[in-house]
């Protein structure tokens, strides 16, 4: 059986909408994203790593307004996506 196999990117300056893809790439992988960072706040937290305070995971967390925040912009950025492909042409 093929499995797709999902990483999260980056968006970047020199592919357009790169952001946007970069969002919904997020939003297929938020239960992953918040298991890794959970599982990386309670490692600290446990002492399993040394971080200074300043560094902490703690502040990486993305609280349910922060998904919120992100799913405001993807809905901004969904527009510009449309219309670039509809203008490559």
């Amino acid at each position: 059986m093929d499995e797709t196999i999902f990483t999260v990117f980056v968006g970047n300056i020199t592919r357009w909408s790169s952001d946007y893809e970069s969002i919904l790439r997020a939003f297929h992988l938020r239960e992953v994203v918040d298991e890794f960072t959970n599982t990386a706040i309670r490692q600290n937290v446990n002492g399993e790593q040394d971080f200074n305070q300043q560094d902490a995971l703690v502040h990486d967390e993305l609280l349910a307004r922060d998904w919120e925040f992100i799913a405001s912009v993807k809905e901004i950025l969904a527009p510009f996506k449309e219309w670039t492909l509809k203008l490559q042409v």
